[in-house]
């Protein structure tokens, strides 16, 4: 009886890691979502190779931001929050020299109009 108990419990966690898996693939799924994660990438960097890897990481986060679609809970304080720690860590790593990587100051400056 207990075998069985153990065996079910061991198939449910089973399925609920392959369920979650499932529906969680590591990718933003929401433009907040995909704000933390850019944001994260940028809090990363600490030398020239992990700057170099953020600003790859960064550029394909800004590009799915760009590709989801608004909603009305990015209008709120989730998203200024987000978009305010990439900020910060904008201006971090430019005190930084962007840590020697080319390819993070080029990510993180904004083409003069």
């Amino acid at each position: 009886m207990q075998k069985a108990k153990f065996f079910s419990a061991l198939l449910f966690a089973a399925v609920a890691a392959l369920a979650q898996s499932a529906c969680s693939d590591g990718e933003p799924q929401t433009r907040i979502e995909a704000a933390q994660a850019m944001a994260e990438a940028l809090g990363a960097a600490r030398d020239r190779a992990s700057a170099d890897l953020a600003a790859q990481r960064f550029s394909a986060l800004s590009a799915k931001f760009d590709a989801l679609a608004p909603t009305p809970e990015a209008r709120g304080a989730d998203a200024e929050y987000a978009l305010g720690e990439i900020g910060a860590q904008a201006m971090r790593l430019k005190k930084e020299d962007y840590y020697g990587s080319d390819a993070l100051k080029k990510a993180l400056t904004v083409p003069a109009k």
